[in-house]
């Protein structure tokens, strides 16, 4: 009862079992076997066996535990720490082995009545009761059935195979006692488990609502920073206009004085101010949607064709890959195909000379991809790594903002990206965002 009541561990706490029931010091039985019952097949199933599988093994096992002077306890703790051969060689006996319980044997008496049985070879015997007795090699066998509040969980079958002692129904009833605490110890292992799987459970469950507080968090930081840059883009818009339309009246009127070279700079770089201006107005605009949960593949497509009618591509136009089954994410909607046309357009726009470039998404070990690959020969493929190292290798200080604000986008969104090389080591960009699978990822 000592030993059971600090076992946690099933496969422990059954080595326990049929460790007191073969011990001097215990039931003193030659070998047990333990059967656990299958509830939804209706079958006791064979777990695990204890004893010499020979009289040879019983002399030398019994001499040398004779001499040792082992307590129940000290021998109990000794099993735990060693394997023992002979228990394999026993257990090879039952391996596999399923007894029905829907006839008249013994095994099925016991497990259904819930009372031990002293089953004694007899030619009287139902031939189900004699299968048994035959493939443990014995004539006599007490079984004990594992009950628990009317709950059946098994049953132990013991004998004297190697001394032929003849059992008794007093020792029937004695092992019939062990049974009964038996099934407390092998509930309590059971609830040990499940409360183990359980708590693993929760801790996940909690792991996923902290990812998902701090995604939250993230993304109501872009929402402020959104409305902040949108209130800067306004009062940097107006002097650039004024800037850009006076020296466009400037060179309207003709003027040859000389400086018409340094208005049409002026002019450009308005123009390019404005440019970057209006990139900051669609980012802030994005960031006023609410979040929700976002077919991935359709926002692709969505953000694809957008790409298609507003930049100006050569003769090889990019190639879009989707993924087959729908994948979501969670998020803004507009915030991520913002970020997502970003990449896009910049690939688009600086690299199809060079390269054909393709889209593809996909999903791995909970993350959503989004990759931009390039197709061409060795001499392009060359050229565009370099350029794409230029591009993403060097600090922020020297990246375009539309870049800068895409991958801000995607880490605040709780994901990655950056440069990898996909097959055949070409050159590729890789977007990644956490998968949405249901209302418990949001």
């Amino acid at each position: 009862s000592e030993a059971l009541s600090s076992a946690v561990d099933p496969d422990e706490v059954l080595r326990i079992i049929l460790t007191a029931v073969t011990a001097n010091q215990g039931l003193g039985f030659n070998r047990a076997f333990l059967f656990l019952l299958d509830n939804q097949e209706e079958k006791l199933k064979a777990i695990m066996a204890v004893g010499p599988g020979s009289p040879e093994e019983a002399g030398e096992i019994w001499s040398r535990l004779s001499q040792q002077q082992k307590s129940l306890i000290e021998m109990l703790s000794d099993y735990r720490e060693r394997e023992n051969n002979s228990d394999k060689t026993l257990s090879s006996l039952v391996e596999g082995w399923e007894i029905g319980i829907d006839d008249s044997a013994a095994f099925s008496r016991a497990i259904n009545d819930a009372v031990g049985v002293n089953v004694l070879s007899d030619p009287g015997l139902d031939q189900a009761t004699k299968d048994i007795l035959e493939r443990l090699n014995t004539v006599n066998l007490a079984v004990a059935p594992i009950v628990s509040n009317g709950k059946r969980l098994g049953l132990i079958a013991a004998d004297n195979q190697i001394t032929r002692k003849a059992i008794r129904n007093s020792d029937v009833e004695l092992l019939q006692t062990f049974a009964n605490q038996t099934a407390v110890a092998i509930e309590r292992s059971q609830l040990h488990e499940n409360l183990v799987e359980h708590a693993a459970c929760l801790e996940e469950k909690n792991r996923q609502i902290a990812e998902s507080q701090e995604q939250i968090i993230r993304i109501e930081k872009m929402s402020v920073i959104g409305e902040l840059t949108s209130s800067i883009a306004h009062e940097l818009r107006n002097p650039l206009t004024v800037i850009g339309g006076f020296a466009n009246l400037m060179l309207s009127a003709g003027t040859q004085d000389g400086n018409s070279e340094y208005l049409n700079i002026i002019l450009s770089e308005a123009k390019r101010a404005e440019s970057v201006l209006n990139q900051v107005l669609d980012f802030s605009r994005a960031s006023k949607t609410r979040t929700r949960a976002i077919d991935f593949n359709n926002l692709v497509g969505q953000t694809y064709e957008l790409l298609l009618s507003r930049v100006k591509h050569s003769t090889k136009p990019p190639k879009r890959e989707s993924w087959e089954n729908q994948i979501m994410v969670w998020g803004n909607p507009d915030q991520l195909q913002h970020a997502l046309f970003q990449y896009m357009s910049l690939t688009v726009e600086e690299l199809t000379g060079e390269c054909r470039v393709r889209f593809r998404t996909g999903s791995r070990d909970g993350m959503v991809c989004f990759s931009i690959g390039f197709d061409g020969d060795e001499k392009a493929l060359a050229k565009v790594k370099t350029t794409l190292k230029q591009i993403f290798g060097s600090s922020t200080g020297t990246q375009k903002l539309s870049i800068i604000v895409a991958g801000e986008t995607i880490k605040y969104h709780g994901g990655g990206f950056g440069l990898s090389e996909g097959r055949d080591e070409q050159p590729e960009i890789y977007i990644e965002l956490p998968e949405y699978k249901g209302d418990n990822d949001a």
